[in-house]
Formats: structure tokens, C-alpha cells, sequence
């Protein structure tokens, strides 16, 4: 996706939502949170030949995220946040993940291995700052943006709908743009050729599930992608019981369905 048309997804998803504005705005300007995605890139990318994992990154896994807790609120899921504390709004939940779906991959930063649990530790200064001398529902946010961020990977079960969300999220972002920079650099192994077999994905409304993930590939290898990332992400979370996928082969007239059971 274009910069320009992904800033502009953004400010539309939080138009209604002042307190989310508020979030994009710090997250867009912060100059420690532009060093640790930029950082986060020089480690994956750079270092490492992996597909982007910094500001373009960022802002489309948060995308994702706030439209999957919008779908969700269509069917009438109630986050946790909101069924949890008297005072919180659906604007709230949105914050939430919009703040740990646009930093879940900071740890990178530091090291690769582990770097959900380097993600969580990181975040807290900037959380500290942003909700500096505010009220026990942004203490909650804070420790709920952290567990985001921990169970991103699907190697940690969240328990609240907000942070399983993440991981769905972070496996969607899957067009094979992410993949340009490692295979111009030479790096053809499955990871970037599966991801350069994704033209397009879409999150829309669900007939059997909430959520319904709507892919286009334009080959087969795009396959990997789903099988490998994406399923394995939201069956780690246990978020299975809220997505349905469905991906069309261009090169094969052929469209495979999966109720991620």
C-alpha cells in the first residue's frame, strides 16, 4: 500500500475516536518510537535479509488491527476492556490496539530472538510518557498494550480480545510488497517468494465467523504464507473461534477455504 493512501487509512479509522487521534499523532512524531522501528528494520532487514518490520510495517499491522476490532464490534463482541471496566468506551479498546499493533515488533530493535519479550520491556518508558499522571484505566491500557505485544508471536496465550487481535493483525500483513526489499537483495528463500505470491488481502465481515480474511494470490506459493504464518499465528492466540479465511489462485482458477478449526 502507497504511504500516502496508508496514512490516510489511519486517520480514518480513528476519525470518530479523539483519545486514538491522540495515540497516532505521538506514535507518528515520537522520535524514540521512529529509532526503534527504524532500528528494528537495520536488524531484520538489513542484518538479517527479513521482510520489513518498521514503519511501514507498523502502521499497516495497526490498520489491520483496528479494523478486526471494528468487525468484531459489528457482531456485537464486546471487547474486554469494555465489558471489564465500568468507565471504558469502544474508543478505548481501539487505543489499545492501534498503540501495541503499531509497536508489537520494537523489540527487534535490540535482538530477533525473543523480541516480543524485548517489545514488552521497551514499551513501558513510552507507555509511562504517554499516560503520564493519568487514572487507573490507563494503568489497565498500559498492561493491556504489553500483552499485545508479548502474544504477538503466538508463543504466549493472551486472555483479553484486544491482544489476541495483534496476531492476527501481524500475520495480515502479507502483500508481496513486504517482501521486495530481501529478494532484490537476493535473498529467494520460501519466506519471500511465498510473500511475493500475495497480491492482495482484505478484512471484511465473516459468514460462519466474525472475521473474514479474503486473499488473492497470484501463485500458489502464497500458500506458505497462510498455512505458515497466518494460521499458525491466530490458532497460538486461540483466536480460531472469531476467523474464516478464504484465498482465490489467480494461476489456478482455484479458491481454498479455511475455518481455521
Amino acid at each position: 500500500m502507497a504511504w500516502e493512501k496508508l496514512e490516510k487509512a489511519l486517520d480514518n479509522e480513528i476519525s470518530k475516536y479523539p483519545n486514538a487521534q491522540k495515540v497516532l499523532t505521538f506514535l507518528r512524531t515520537d522520535n524514540q518510537v521512529n529509532y526503534f522501528l527504524s532500528m528494528s528494520n537495520c536488524v531484520t532487514v538489513t542484518r538479517m535479509g527479513y521482510n520489513d518490520h518498521g514503519k511501514t510495517h507498523a502502521r499497516i499491522t495497526a490498520l489491520n488491527a483496528m479494523r478486526a476490532l471494528k468487525l468484531l464490534n459489528e457482531k456485537n463482541i464486546i471487547p474486554n476492556l469494555v465489558s471489564e471496566f465500568k468507565t471504558a468506551e469502544f474508543g478505548d479498546s481501539l487505543e489499545i490496539v492501534l498503540f501495541s499493533a503499531f509497536l508489537h515488533d520494537i523489540g527487534n530493535s535490540i535482538i530477533r530472538q525473543n523480541h516480543e519479550v524485548w517489545g514488552m520491556v521497551l514499551v513501558r518508558e513510552l507507555l509511562n510518557r504517554f499516560y503520564e499522571g493519568k487514572d487507573e484505566l490507563s494503568e489497565r491500557k498500559k498492561l493491556m498494550i504489553m500483552e499485545g505485544i508479548l502474544c504477538h508471536m503466538g508463543q504466549f496465550v493472551p486472555s483479553s480480545i484486544e491482544s489476541k487481535i495483534i496476531a492476527l493483525a501481524d500475520g495480515c500483513d502479507m502483500e508481496s510488497g513486504r517482501a521486495r526489499i530481501p529478494y532484490s537483495k537476493g535473498k529467494k528463500d520460501i519466506h519471500s517468494l511465498s510473500a511475493l505470491g500475495v497480491t492482495k488481502l482484505r478484512l471484511k465481515p465473516g459468514k460462519k465467523k466474525p472475521i473474514k480474511v479474503d486473499i488473492l494470490l497470484n501463485s500458489s506459493s502464497g500458500v506458505f504464507q497462510i498455512e505458515e504464518v497466518l494460521i499458525k499465528k491466530i490458532k497460538g492466540v486461540q483466536f480460531e473461534d472469531y476467523v474464516e479465511i478464504s484465498a482465490f489462485i489467480e494461476s489456478r482458477n482455484e479458491t481454498i477455504k479455511y475455518l481455521v478449526d
